[in-house]
């Protein structure tokens, strides 16, 4: 049987070292703790597990610790208050809707409990505003729905919940960017490029948020310097698969081709190992584009495929089986996502940047 002292050591280890690491060890101390039958470790294993999930690029494991401290909060308010996991909701809400088998019920359910939480413990909902907003730039693509939560958010007090002030820069920049105003993007952001805001994620994700605007404003040098440093920046970390998708974008709107097929062979096990169907199809989607260059070329570059997408024992193979494989995964994603969210408006910005990317 396990010792308590066991599952407390690896608790207070799941708070340091890599990621991938402080993963493996909640993992470890959520399964002792259950075998143990020891409600309050289960807890804070699952806490320390929830964080390095969030931040570790495995939104799925996340989600599945966040439910049970949830439940748990339902059956011993007192001892578990829902006061505790008031932060985690924020981290949930924008996860939530990276997953097609959860239902757009589901969602919308989830960000009505923190809406409530938030009301019931006297908290801004300003956080419940911004969930609001990517659920409609997510699942819709909904501009005008997106503009209106976002005055809400704006004028919702910043309080002990609200996250820190360089993450909210960013958010508000990248709306920006997707509501197509570029200018107002780069204005938004200038904190953050300025070096007067910065935290664990920024300015990480905003070089690579703006390089393609930059590019497509007419400022090609400072889109450049923005793909440099962003891609340093977010290379390392699998959480940032998504950032690392806007710099293949980059690599192939400035004719980069040689750097477009570094990233795709750098990353493309991320995007097959992702539970994240929303992380996975950006990804996939601009891979595609690329691919679909080089065939049109002839290309004779060969590619070596993930383990889960290997059929037999050939080591590499050629552009046009990549194209299969790869549109196939997007075929099926794009489905999932359109058949969840009741509009096809992931299949349709898919076929867009397609179109757009096709030379």
């Amino acid at each position: 049987m396990p010792s308590a002292k066991s599952i407390d050591i690896l608790i207070r280890t799941s708070y340091r070292g890599s990621l991938p690491e402080r993963i493996e060890r909640a993992e470890m101390a959520v399964k002792l703790a259950d075998r143990l039958g020891d409600i309050g470790r289960a807890w804070d294993a699952r806490m320390a597990l929830m964080e390095a999930a969030t931040f570790g690029g495995a939104p799925d494991k996340s989600l599945i610790a966040f439910a049970w401290l949830e439940s748990r909060c339902e059956l011993e308010p007192e001892r578990f208050p829902l006061h505790d996991i008031l932060w985690a909701y924020k981290w949930i809400c924008a996860e939530i809707i990276e997953f097609p088998e959860i239902s757009r019920d589901q969602i919308e359910k989830t960000v009505e409990r923190m809406r409530v939480a938030y009301e019931s413990h006297g908290a801004s909902l300003r956080p419940y505003y911004a969930a609001q907003a990517r659920i409609a730039r997510m699942l819709d693509g909904d501009r005008d729905l997106i503009r209106k939560h976002m005055e809400k958010y704006a004028l919702a007090a910043r309080d002990r919940f609200a996250d820190c002030r360089a993450c909210e820069t960013n958010f508000a920049a990248k709306i920006a960017v997707f509501v197509g105003d570029y200018e107002r993007a780069h204005r938004l952001a200038e904190p953050i490029l300025s070096g007067r805001e910065s935290c664990a994620e920024i300015p990480h994700l905003t070089y690579g948020l703006l390089a393609v605007p930059s590019w497509e404003m007419g400022f090609a040098d400072r889109a450049r310097l923005y793909h440099q440093r962003g891609y340093e920046l977010v290379r390392t970390n699998v959480d940032f698969l998504e950032g690392v998708s806007l710099h293949l974008h980059f690599a192939l709107i400035s004719d980069d081709e040689d750097q477009a097929v570094a990233i795709f062979k750098r990353h493309l096990s991320w995007a097959v190992d992702t539970r994240s169907a929303w992380r996975k199809l950006r990804f996939m989607g601009f891979s595609a584009a690329l691919l679909a260059r080089l065939q049109a070329r002839k290309s004779r570059h060969r590619f070596h495929l993930p383990n889960a997408w290997k059929t037999d024992s050939d080591s590499a193979v050629d552009v046009t089986h990549m194209k299969k494989v790869v549109d196939a995964e997007i075929e099926r994603l794009t489905r999932a996502m359109d058949d969840r969210n009741q509009n096809s408006w992931v299949s349709q910005s898919i076929a867009t940047h397609l179109e757009a990317l096709a030379r």
